[in-house]
């Protein structure tokens, strides 16, 4: 009797997935999110005028602030896509 070896077995899959529709989005979401984070930097910034210019907690430093918390609502909803 001869002494054989058993070979794994190899099975080659090959899958080619369409996924332009997904990277839009994907892309859409990131651009999203950089347009988020640039007017809530820009919010931060102009709160810091106002704090400098003693204006801190005035009605326009309330609404930067509130403008700033929501664009970080929006930013983690949009990486949580």
């Amino acid at each position: 009797m001869a002494k054989s070896r058993l070979t794994p077995d190899y099975i080659e899959w090959v899958m080619s997935l369409n996924a332009n529709q997904a990277l839009r989005e994907i892309h859409k979401v990131n651009e999203q999110t950089k347009e988020f984070e640039r007017q809530q930097n820009a919010a931060r910034q102009a709160m810091v005028k106002l704090e400098a210019e003693g204006k801190k907690g005035t009605r326009e430093w309330q609404n930067l602030s509130k403008s700033v918390k929501e664009y970080g609502e929006q930013i983690k909803a949009n990486n949580e896509k």
